[in-house]
């Protein structure tokens, strides 16, 4: 009578458990399922009426793991324990993390079936994934800020070292060079220094922005007038490369803060004439709905879509390295994008690698 009550218990303890229990009969061929418990039916999603008789791999997906697999078919082979956690599939298609230890059941020395208990530690494993992922954008945040100081202390030598290499040639008055020199030095000079100036304006631009204290002073702009002032500034460099400029201008209004969008126009107009060795640097501005439109196009090196995102992103550039093939802080796009969000416009690219890039910009009009 004892036998039988330990029974009982032993079978309502099982029904009535929160853990999926499945059993397996592995004389069969197939090894169908004999026997699922309550907590196995909600878990899955399949009902018992399902389930006997099948073999348990209706469970599985196109992304579980089958080396998992097959450690619980060696271990049904061997006749051992096995542990492992899966990712199966409930009847409604919905993935969940599948804890299961399956254990020999015997019978007179001979294993003839396989009892597993199976949770679902979703909940866990995402909690793991995330804390993982965490740490993981914590570590690349490091490295990409030192190697984003590493860039910047280089590109705050270089000027730094030209001014200071020409300045000793200017301070001997017994020993000066002659006027052309003279020009030619002060001329480094300047231009070093408008370079370094650039430098930490970037890096003051960034700070502010990041931390809500840059202030715009909106008012309605012309769009033909903005790019216009930024190609007054670029136009040399475009002269000096030997590039052709062509413009296809609509005009249109927006409010925007007219040297913050000067900004931007001659980031990327400079960065077009930068990246461009030869060819064309194309100017385009349309009107589309109530929205208006502004392309600058190159016929450059171009961007790999895998990097579109990274160019946009503070501490981020496609070559980190000091010894890349433009020099900059690589601020100036994620600058670029920051402010021109801050003006309710929109910022992106379409490129094609070896050939060339669109880079445009997207305001709301302003209302007549």
């Amino acid at each position: 009578m004892g036998n039988i009550n330990s029974l009982n218990v032993l079978k309502r303890a099982v029904e009535s458990a929160t853990t999926g229990v499945v059993i397996a009969d592995t004389k069969q061929a197939d090894m169908p399922l004999t026997y699922v418990n309550p907590a196995f039916e909600t878990i899955t999603g399949y009902s018992r009426e399902f389930t006997v008789g099948r073999n348990c791999r209706f469970l599985q997906g196109p992304e579980t793991d089958q080396k998992q697999v097959e450690k619980i078919r060696t271990a049904i082979k061997e006749g051992v324990p096995c542990k492992v956690i899966l990712l199966n599939y409930k009847r409604d298609g919905t993935k969940f993390w599948n804890e299961l230890s399956i254990s020999p059941i015997e019978e007179d020395g001979e294993v003839i079936g396989f009892i597993g208990i199976q949770d679902d530690i979703t909940t866990r494993v995402e909690m793991e994934q995330a804390l993982f992922k965490a740490k993981k954008d914590a570590e690349d945040a490091d490295r990409l800020k030192v190697e984003f100081l590493n860039v910047i202390s280089h590109e705050l030598r270089t000027p730094l070292t030209v001014m200071l290499g020409n300045l000793p040639l200017l301070t001997d008055p017994e020993d000066m060079p002659d006027v052309q020199e003279i020009v030619e030095i002060a001329t480094d000079i300047e231009d070093s220094g408008i370079h370094l100036l650039k430098l930490i304006n970037e890096l003051l631009d960034i700070s502010r922005i990041e931390e809500g204290r840059l202030e715009l002073n909106l008012e309605p702009l012309s769009i033909g007038n903005c790019i216009q002032e930024a190609l007054h500034l670029i136009m040399p460099m475009i002269d000096k490369k030997g590039l052709k400029l062509t413009q296809e201008i609509q005009d249109f209004s927006f409010m925007g803060d007219p040297i913050r969008i000067k900004q931007i126009f001659i980031n990327l107009i400079g960065n077009a004439v930068k990246f461009t060795k030869e060819g064309t640097i194309t100017i385009i501005s349309e009107m589309i709905g109530n929205q208006g439109k502004i392309t600058v196009r190159d016929t450059g090196c171009g961007i790999k879509k895998e990097n579109y995102k990274q160019i946009f992103e503070v501490f981020k550039q496609v070559d980190g390295s000091s010894a890349r093939a433009a020099s900059g802080s690589g601020l100036g796009l994620a600058i670029s994008r920051k402010l021109i969000e801050m003006q309710k416009g929109t910022i992106n690219v379409k490129s094609e690698y070896g050939l060339g890039s669109d880079f445009y910009v997207i305001v709301p009009l302003l209302e007549v």
